[in-house]
């Protein structure tokens, strides 16, 4: 089907406009990722250096009825040494754990942030998990997505433990 004369001029025009502002925008994005990339280095130092060596994940909950009993009873056992268990609960959380209050913030944003789990994967990256949206299906009587962000979620921590052995 060809296009009419009408639809090619607005994707020249478009081009035209938007190549100026694209290449004008690149050394800023570069800055923010290049900022970004350093200070995510940073701070999976920060955490290998307050952490023992086994310690690789960081789970952060608060006592909700939703997942804290499930959290506590069945997922972090799971675990075993290598997770760093933070109760967002307790109201001295930040003082007693600054490093991973900021990880939490860092990785964990504004969207679905409770709980969450960030796995440590190499001295470079990391993996995030959101239980949110999980444990509100769960709560509607939804199990699946649970059972399916659990399982990835425990598949991912042993196959980081697999490679650091």
């Amino acid at each position: 089907m060809a296009r009419s004369c009408k639809q090619i001029f607005g994707m020249v025009i478009a081009v035209i406009v938007l190549t100026p502002i694209v290449i004008g925008l690149s050394p800023v994005l570069a800055i923010f990722g290049a900022a970004s990339l350093i200070s995510q280095s940073w701070l999976i130092g920060r955490l290998r250096a307050a952490w023992p060596p086994n310690k690789f994940v960081l789970v952060a909950y608060t006592q909700s009825a939703a997942w804290a009993p499930f959290i506590e009873q069945s997922l972090l056992p799971q675990l075993g040494d290598a997770v760093v268990a933070i109760d967002r609960s307790r109201e001295d959380w930040k003082r007693s754990n600054p490093v991973e209050a900021m990880a939490v913030s860092f990785w964990g944003g504004l969207r679905a942030h409770n709980p969450i789990a960030i796995v440590i994967r190499n001295r470079w990256r990391v993996r995030v998990f959101r239980f949110y949206e999980a444990f509100q299906q769960f709560k509607h009587g939804r199990p699946q997505d649970l059972e399916i962000a659990v399982s990835e979620f425990l598949s991912h921590v042993k196959e980081v433990a697999r490679a650091s052995d």
